[in-house]
Order: structure tokens, then sequence, then C-alpha cells
């Protein structure tokens, strides 16, 4: 089941941080023999880079994509090591989105994310499962979580998402 996080508001800076970030650095170099990379699927501007830049000085590779159709053919072609969606994108919800994926049988890790209630991104991440033919559940969205997005719960929450992953080759 997916799983809320909300925005703790630390900022950029301050020893939660750096303990993150030390933290986060460990773990790559121990469990991922190449930097982590991640696709941000956001329409917003300024929100977009914004995460991008906080995932940088996480030292996660982000790309930021603005429309779920790009998004979509990027994560049949290219391999990323985690999803940041947002609910609302233009054409198609994130929802949608993730639906989309997992039907083709791409399995990245993914957040959704928005400004919404609680509730409403529960309710999403719970409608982007899919079933197999086997009856088997695949969550769309394996965590959520709500804008505005402080950088430490972001970096936690893809910390601990990309913990439950088995070692990933090269």
């Amino acid at each position: 089941r997916g799983e809320g996080r909300g925005s703790v508001g630390l900022g950029w800076r301050g020893p939660a941080w750096s303990d993150l970030r030390r933290s986060l650095f460990r773990r790559s170099r121990r469990c991922y023999p190449r930097p982590v990379r991640v696709l941000v699927v956001e329409d917003d501007p300024i929100l977009g880079p914004a995460i991008a830049a906080m995932l940088s000085h996480g030292g996660i590779t982000a790309h930021v994509i603005d429309d779920a159709e790009i998004a979509l053919d990027l994560c049949r072609l290219l391999a990323f090591d985690l999803l940041l969606v947002d609910m609302h994108l233009r054409g198609m919800s994130g929802a949608q989105m993730l639906r989309v994926l997992r039907r083709a049988g791409v399995r990245i890790p993914a957040i959704l994310m928005s400004g919404a209630s609680d509730d409403e991104i529960a309710a999403a991440a719970a409608a982007s499962a899919v079933y197999t033919e086997q009856g088997e559940r695949i969550e769309g969205a394996n965590m959520w979580i709500a804008k505005p997005i402080g950088a430490v719960s972001l970096l936690e929450a893809i910390e601990e998402l990309l913990a439950r992953r088995p070692t990933m080759p090269p």
C-alpha cells in the first residue's frame, strides 16, 4: 500500500539536512554502483526545477519533464531509479500516468506529489494501482507526498523507497 508523508519544512540547510545528505551518499555508494537517477514529472515551471535543485543538493541526478506522454516514453526507454510525479498534469493525471506505466510492465518506484488534501492524494495513489491477469496488485504510486515539499522530507522519502529495492545493476 502507498504511504503518505508530509512536508517538514526544514528548508535546505541545518544539521538534519547534513545528516540526511551524508546518509544518502553512504547508501548510494554502498547499494548502487551508479548515481541515483530520478525523473521528476511536474508541469509547474518553477516547482520542477526547484525539486531538481533539492535533489541535486542531495547527490541525486534529476531530470525534469513537464509532459506525461513524453515521461511515459522516457520511462520505457531510459533507466530511472525513481519517479516523482505530480498528481495534476496537463492532459493526464499522475495516477493515470502511473497506471499506464504499470500496465506496460514498468516497475520503477514512484512517489505521487500534490498540493491537495491528504485524503485526496491517498485516494489517487490507491487508484493508480493495477492488477495482473493472475490478480496480483501492483502499486502505481508506492508513496505520496504533500506539497509544499521540504528538502529533508523529500530526501527521506526517496531514501526510504530506494532502501526497499534490491541492489541495482550498473
